[in-house]
C-alpha cells in the first residue's frame, strides 16, 4: 500500500484507492475532504498563517489544527490529538495555544523536488543550521507598495 503525505504532513493511507504510479501527486486530501476539493484549492491562500513564537499564544482553528499538532508532538514533546476540528494536547481541549520556542516557515523555490513546510511543518529555530551570506531584498513594513524600500540594503554581501 501507499503511504500519501498531505500539505501539512497529515498521513493518509490510501486505502480503497486505484494507484497510479506513472503519475506523481503532490498533495492528497481524505476521502471526506474529496467532496470539498473545489472550494479547497478556491480558498488557497485566504488564511493568515500566524508563525508560532515563543510564549505568544495561537489560535487553534479547523484548517491549521493538523499543522499545530503535528509542531506541538514532534517539537514540544507533549502528546496531543485531534478530534473532529479540536485539538486535544494532554487530554485537554485547547483554542489557543503557547508555543515553548520560536518557529520558522521555509520555503523552497524548487517545484519537483518540494522539501519546506509545506511538507515537512514548521521548524523550530534550533534545528536551523546555516549561515547568511547575502541580503537579497530589504524593506520597511507597512509601508506599501512603492515605499520604504532599503536600496542600501539589496543583495548586500554579509
Amino acid at each position: 500500500d501507499t503511504l500519501l503525505v498531505d500539505s501539512l504532513f497529515s498521513v493518509i493511507l490510501s486505502a480503497n484507492r486505484q494507484n497510479n504510479f506513472d503519475k506523481k501527486s503532490l498533495y492528497s486530501y481524505p476521502c471526506s475532504k474529496e467532496k470539498q476539493l473545489d472550494s479547497l484549492l478556491q480558498k488557497r491562500g485566504a488564511h493568515t498563517l500566524i508563525i508560532p513564537q515563543k510564549g505568544r499564544p495561537v489560535k487553534i482553528e479547523s484548517w491549521n489544527v493538523i499543522l499545530f499538532r503535528n509542531t506541538v508532538v514532534l517539537h514540544e514533546k507533549k502528546q496531543a490529538e485531534v478530534v473532529g476540528d479540536t485539538l486535544f494536547i494532554e487530554n485537554i481541549p485547547v483554542s489557543e495555544y503557547a508555543f515553548s520556542q520560536d518557529y520558522y516557515w521555509m520555503v523552497s523555490d524548487n517545484s519537483v523536488n518540494l522539501a519546506d513546510s509545506r511538507l515537512f511543518g514548521l521548524v523550530p529555530q534550533n534545528h536551523i543550521i546555516g549561515k547568511v551570506f547575502l541580503i537579497w531584498f530589504s524593506k520597511e513594513k507597512e509601508t506599501g507598495v512603492f515605499k520604504g524600500y532599503r536600496w542600501n540594503r539589496f543583495l548586500k554581501a554579509l
